[in-house]
Order: C-alpha cells, then sequence, then structure tokens
C-alpha cells in the first residue's frame, strides 16, 4: 500500500512539473521602459504568471490597467491580462526603501507554439526559451555606420575657429549633427527627434527635425550664426554638445542612458547626462569635457519658500556662496584635465549664465508672488541697486552667447525691472476733418429713432471687453454701422495708424533711458548683450509701422550698435517686414527668382515635403474654409487658458461657412485621459492628437519651439499668417474673412 502511495505521488509530481514551465531571467530583444523588467514567467496549462520587477526611486508606484497584455511576436495574437496578484487594477503600488518592488502579473495559458512575446509597453522579444547572459555582450557601433561616419566627417573642409575672438564668430554657415543610437529598434516607436533650434540675436526659432533610421543612424543639418551649445531631443531625452558653423559633429549614443534619464526626469530634481556618449570630429574633445564637468542644478521647486522667507541680500549671499563653489570646482576639473582656452570660457560661461538667471529669477518671482501675498514683511523690502552688482562679474563678449543658457539669461537681463523702463507716452490725439454726425448729414443717412436712443445711450457706456462694445454696435441698423465703418475708416484710422507709425522719437527715447540704466544702476560699459537686446526688440517696435517710419527707425537705432553683424541681422528684419524691392527685377524674367505675381502675393505656399503632407492631411477635411490653426497641449498653461477664453467666440462661429478652427497636439504633450476631458469640455471640435514624431515635423514646418503658436491658413491651403496673434481674433477676423473670401 505504501509503496503504491509513492507512485501515485511520483506520478502526479512528474505530471505538474511536466505542465509547468519556468523561465528564470528571460533574454529580451529591446527594453523601451525604464522601469519594469521581467525575471520570471511561469507557464502552466491554465495560466500565464509574469514576475514583473519595478525598479524606481522608493516612494514612487508602479501601475497595471486591465488593458495590458501580452503578445505573441510571431502571429500577434494578444493575451490580455486576468489579474494582478494581491492588488487591484489601476492600483497604485508604492516602492519600499529598497527601490525595488515585484508584482505577479496573471495572463491567460499561452498556446504552445509560442517562443517569444511582448509585454506591453515594456519589453520586446521576451524569450520563452533563453535565459539572459550574465555579462551582457557589450553593443558595437556596425561597420557600415562608422564606415557612414567617417565619410561624413571627412566632407569638411575646414577648420573650427581658434578662439570665440575670432573675426569668424559670426558665420550664417549650416553644420551637421549625425550619429547612432546603440541598442535602437523600430518597435521603440519612434523615428525622429528635434533640436530647438533659434536665433537669439532676434528671437526666432527653427527647430529642427533629426531622422532616425532604421539603422539607428541619425542625422540632422543645423543652420548656425555662430558657435553654440544646445540639446537634441529624442524619445524626451535630451542629450547636450557643441557645435561650430561649417562643421560636422558625430555622436555615438547608448539606448541604456536613455532608460536611466527617463528614471530621473520621473523622480528626482536632477538632470541625468549621458555617460556614454562618445563623440567624433573635430569638435569631439570640447564636447566630451562640457559632458563631464558636471554641478547642480539649482533647485527651482525650493525658490517660492526661499522668497517667502530670504531679503534679495541674504538670497544673493546664498548664491554668491554656491556660485563660489562651483568655480572652485571647474578649476580643479580645469587643473586636472587638458582643457583648451575655448572649452574653458564656455565652462566658466555657462556657470556665471546659470548664477546670474537665477539671481533675475528671485527678483522676477518675487515680484509676482508679493503682489498675492500683501501681508509678509520680507516681500516687502526694496531691491538696492547694489543687488545687481553680480553683472559686473561677466564678461559681455561674443562668447557669453556660447552656452544654451545664454538664451534665458539675455531674455532676464531685457526683462529686468531696472532696465525695462519705458518712456511716457503721449495720448493720440484725434481731430478728423469732419465729425460723425456732419459725415452722416452729408451723406443722407437717416437714423432710425432706435440709432438715436442708442447713440444717447452709448455716452454713458464704459465697454468691459471689445466682445461687449461689438455686441453693443449690432443693435444699431445696417445703414448706420455701414457709415460708421466707412467713417472710421476714412477719418479716424488714418490718424491714429499716423500717430502710431511716427515711432522713431518714441523709441529711440526708451533706449536712451535704457542705456542709461546700463551706465547709473548697471556700472556697465555698452557691450554686445545690450546691443543684441535693441535687435531682439525690433521686430514689435515696427510691428505697427509703416515703411517710412520703421526705415526711420531702423536708421537712427544702428548708429547705437557696433557689431556688424548686429546690424545685419537687425537690416534682415526691417527688410523682412518691408522689402526693398529693386525696379530691374520687377520684369517677370524666368531667371530672376521674383515676380510682381510673387511680390504681390497675400498667401505663401508651403514648401514640398513630409512636412507639409502632413499638415495637409490633417486640413484636408476642411477644404473651403479659413482656417485657423491651434497648436497647443493640455501641459502648456497658456494654451490651456486661451482655449478657456475662446469658448464662447467659437461659439458664436460654429457654423459660420467661411471659418473653422483646428487643434493639433501631440500624445506626448497631451496625455489621453487629460485630452479626452479637456476636449469635452471645451467642446471642440476640429482636434487631432498627433505622434511626437509627426508633432515635430510640424514644429519645423511652421518654426516654433514654444506653443501656444497660431497659424491662419487660406482657403485654398496656403498660409496667411504664420504668427497669429489670438488675442487680436475680434478685431481681425471679419477683415480676414473680408480680403481672403
Amino acid at each position: 500500500m505504501k509503496r503504491a502511495l509513492i507512485s501515485l505521488l511520483f506520478l502526479f509530481l512528474t505530471t505538474t512539473l511536466l505542465a509547468q514551465k519556468v523561465i528564470e531571467n528571460p533574454a529580451y530583444e529591446v527594453k523601451r521602459s525604464s522601469i519594469y523588467d521581467v525575471d520570471k514567467i511561469e507557464l502552466t496549462e491554465n495560466e500565464t504568471r509574469v514576475y514583473v520587477r519595478g525598479s524606481i526611486f522608493p516612494g514612487w508606484f508602479l501601475k497595471f490597467s486591465k488593458n495590458d497584455f501580452l503578445k505573441d511576436c510571431k502571429t500577434g495574437k494578444e493575451y490580455t491580462i486576468i489579474k494582478i496578484e494581491d492588488y487591484n487594477f489601476d492600483e497604485k503600488i508604492y516602492i519600499p526603501e529598497s527601490g525595488e518592488k515585484t508584482v505577479v502579473l496573471v495572463f491567460p495559458p499561452l498556446d504552445k507554439n509560442v517562443k517569444k512575446i511582448d509585454f506591453k509597453h515594456a519589453l520586446y522579444g521576451i524569450s520563452l526559451t533563453k535565459q539572459k547572459s550574465a555579462e551582457p555582450t557589450p553593443k558595437e557601433v556596425p561597420i557600415h555606420v562608422n564606415k557612414w561616419i567617417q565619410e561624413e566627417l571627412d566632407k569638411v573642409n575646414e577648420y573650427p575657429i581658434k578662439d570665440f575672438n575670432s573675426n569668424q564668430f559670426f558665420n550664417p554657415k549650416k553644420s551637421k549633427l549625425i550619429g547612432y543610437i546603440k541598442g535602437y529598434d523600430k518597435r521603440l516607436k519612434f523615428d525622429t527627434g528635434i533640436v530647438y533650434q533659434g536665433n537669439n540675436i532676434t528671437r526666432e526659432d527653427y527647430p529642427i527635425v533629426i531622422e532616425v533610421h532604421e539603422d539607428g543612424r541619425f542625422e540632422a543639418e543645423l543652420p548656425l550664426i555662430h558657435p553654440e551649445t544646445n540639446f537634441l531631443s529624442i524619445n524626451k531625452s535630451t542629450v547636450s554638445y557643441y557645435i561650430e558653423p561649417g562643421q560636422t559633429l558625430a555622436m555615438i549614443l547608448d539606448w541604456e542612458d536613455f532608460l536611466t534619464q527617463a528614471i530621473y526626469r520621473r523622480s528626482t530634481s536632477s538632470r541625468y547626462k549621458f555617460k556614454k556618449t562618445t563623440f567624433k570630429g573635430p569638435l569631439a574633445e570640447i564636447n566630451r569635457h562640457l559632458m563631464n564637468f558636471t554641478v547642480e542644478d539649482f533647485n527651482y521647486r525650493a525658490l517660492k519658500e526661499k522668497i517667502k522667507n530670504q531679503t534679495p541680500a541674504a538670497f544673493r549671499k546664498e548664491q554668491e556662496s554656491t556660485y563660489q563653489i562651483n568655480k572652485d570646482l571647474l578649476k580643479k576639473y580645469i587643473t586636472n584635465n587638458d582643457v583648451n582656452n575655448k572649452t574653458k570660457q564656455v565652462l566658466q560661461n555657462v556657470l556665471i549664465t546659470r548664477y546670474a538667471t537665477v539671481l533675475f529669477d528671485f527678483l522676477r518671482v518675487r515680484e509676482y508672488e508679493a503682489k498675492k501675498d500683501t501681508l509678509n514683511t520680507i516681500l516687502k523690502l526694496p531691491v538696492a541697486d547694489d543687488y545687481y552688482s553680480f553683472l559686473k562679474e561677466i564678461d559681455f563678449n561674443k562668447a557669453l552667447l556660447v552656452p544654451n543658457t545664454y538664451s534665458t539669461f539675455v531674455n532676464r537681463f531685457e526683462y529686468s525691472k531696472p532696465i525695462s523702463i519705458y518712456p511716457k507716452l503721449n495720448k493720440i490725439k484725434i481731430d478728423p476733418e469732419i465729425t460723425l454726425s456732419q459725415y452722416l448729414e452729408n451723406h443722407k443717412i437717416e437714423l432710425t429713432e432706435n440709432d438715436k436712443k442708442l447713440r444717447e445711450e452709448s455716452k454713458n457706456l464704459k465697454f468691459k471687453s471689445y466682445e461687449d462694445y461689438k455686441s453693443f454696435q449690432k443693435k444699431f441698423s445696417k445703414p448706420y454701422i455701414d457709415a460708421l465703418e466707412a467713417y472710421n475708416s476714412k477719418y479716424i484710422q488714418p490718424l491714429i495708424d499716423k500717430q502710431r507709425d511716427d515711432i522713431t522719437e518714441t523709441n529711440m527715447e526708451k533706449w536712451r533711458l535704457r542705456d542709461s540704466v546700463l551706465k547709473n544702476v548697471y556700472h556697465l560699459d555698452k557691450n554686445i548683450v545690450h546691443d543684441m537686446t535693441k535687435i531682439r526688440s525690433l521686430k514689435y517696435d515696427i510691428d505697427r509701422a509703416d515703411n517710412e517710419n520703421a526705415r526711420s527707425y531702423w536708421n537712427a537705432l544702428k548708429k547705437t550698435i557696433d557689431d556688424p553683424f548686429l546690424i545685419e541681422e537687425g537690416e534682415r528684419i526691417v527688410s523682412k517686414k518691408f522689402p526693398l524691392v529693386e525696379k530691374n527685377i520687377l520684369n517677370d524674367s524666368p531667371n530672376s527668382g521674383i515676380t510682381s505675381s510673387t511680390l504681390n502675393a497675400t498667401t505663401t505656399k508651403l514648401p514640398e515635403g513630409k512636412p507639409t503632407r502632413i499638415f495637409n492631411d490633417i486640413i484636408k477635411q476642411h477644404t473651403g474654409k479659413i482656417l485657423f490653426v491651434d497648436f497647443w497641449a493640455t501641459t502648456c498653461p497658456p494654451c490651456v487658458g486661451s482655449i478657456k477664453r475662446m469658448k464662447e467666440t467659437r461659439a458664436k462661429y460654429k457654423n459660420n461657412p467661411d471659418i473653422d478652427f483646428v487643434f493639433i497636439t501631440s500624445n506626448n504633450a497631451s496625455p489621453e485621459k487629460t485630452y479626452l476631458k479637456f476636449v469635452e469640455s471645451q467642446e471642440l471640435v476640429n482636434t487631432f492628437r498627433i505622434s511626437n514624431d509627426q508633432f515635430n515635423y510640424l514644429r519645423q514646418l511652421f518654426k516654433f519651439n514654444g506653443i501656444p503658436k497660431y497659424v491662419v491658413i487660406a482657403k485654398n491651403g496656403e498660409v496667411i499668417d504664420d504668427d497669429y496673434k489670438m488675442y487680436q481674433f475680434n478685431n481681425t477676423v471679419d477683415h480676414i474673412i473680408k480680403k481672403f473670401k
């Protein structure tokens, strides 16, 4: 009997073992998530148990939904999750102090012939037959990629500049960024990156798409005007680099760095610099030093608390101490490494621009907080002029423009309270040739009794908004409204325009005041950065001017600017708005490249290529209407605020035969649940949530780094305005409809 029981137990155990297969540390082909790993898979006839280990900072959490699945790599068959052992779907599973948490996910049994599976959004190509190697084979750059990189580098026929005093510092030549991502796989679901390229002298944006090929190679041609550090953004990760006009820089990236940076991005305020990156080409050495030297970024999350509790003098002293520590770290790094003067200057300017920006930001945010909290005595303390003495530590030369931290610094500098001073404006005096009553009498326009009553009412009314004014105007009879528009157009608007157009005296007085602040408050000599702020303001200054007044102002302004390249850039900005056209080119010659019809065009045709095809595919269903296109995101507060403010206006134009509103966002910037909820609440109709790759191409097409961005498209698909101001919609929409109907 005993022998029989033993035999039955042996048979049971054998049958059970045959029915169960366990894969410890299964090998996988591609890891997409920085958090998840699979330690074990148990296959039985009744279920599939996947032991998922989450590795992230303590206090953060894992979460799994009822839509998670495994997929057979060969057939595409999906096995939807059944349950999470000991937890519920969408429950936050917190990470303990160890930084790791293993969760068992239960799926249906897999078919017997399944050899390889994907785990949704995390791991691709998980093997059910192989284990991970104890020592993974290092990823190598393929031979054909190395050959391609060398061929591209060999195409460069000039040397980098020797120093930043070179007369070739300003050099509008294109450069090239090329490279390779070790571990890239098309299953990672991205095929572009982007460089947020721009011109700090003129404030122009021209982002450039980085094309990522299936084999992991990437490339982009960058329009530069001077040497600069910048960063490329791929799959939400950023990698810094230094490049010069006319040069090619090669970068070898590692997918493991992408995964690590993703953890830092989610879990800490610290930035993670790619550590496995290698560089090739004449600029490799300077890039290696910029990557290796690191200091802690300022913790902006703590800024509000410091503002409430620290005087400006105390904050300044604290930051001076931090800046000195960073300078000592840099000195030590330079001593221990072979660092040339160019690299040294860039690193020094990174530190000083960061330091100065933090000090400017303290005052900027402090002013905002003081308006909200009127009881805090610390916020009421005045800022002494000597707070700004840190500016005297800065060498205001061309080298300051190199680090990408400069773009924020110059913005804070030009808008700092002492220097952002304006002259007192003279009130616009309107003395028309004839009065409205005379105009009505001359044109024999009879007013209705209601018109007369409304005119009397209007004398005592104060309108809160342009919308209120428009609503009131609609109460008048049509003959009166038409007459009022004609009168304003002929007798009032020209007088307003004439006074607004006369911009030279007002704007030059503005710069005289600011030059004085530079000298007497900041105690700085005239310098290239201050001159640059004049060019940065130029587009705005001439926006409402006519050709004659814009040219008059520019001729006066450029006499105060020293650097020839800044003057060239200013001339380009003025000529962009008011082109100088030689008479002899208006001959419609096929060789001139400019025709009379081109010069008179009121719309611009989009260039041929992939970006335009993506955009046209979005707007094709709206052919025959003028489109007000809004590039936005749920994660962008100004975007959300603008859409909310326009809700009533959109409702008024809901069935308008001439116009439509179109909204375009990316799936990265607008998470699905938040997006759907917002779209419903704002009653948005023509909304498109596209891939991040597609959105990158549209950034390049319409030249915008930041959002919201508004574009007006004609009925034929051409561009009416590629930098529309949506806050002017009520004032401009009727004119646009009339002109482009």
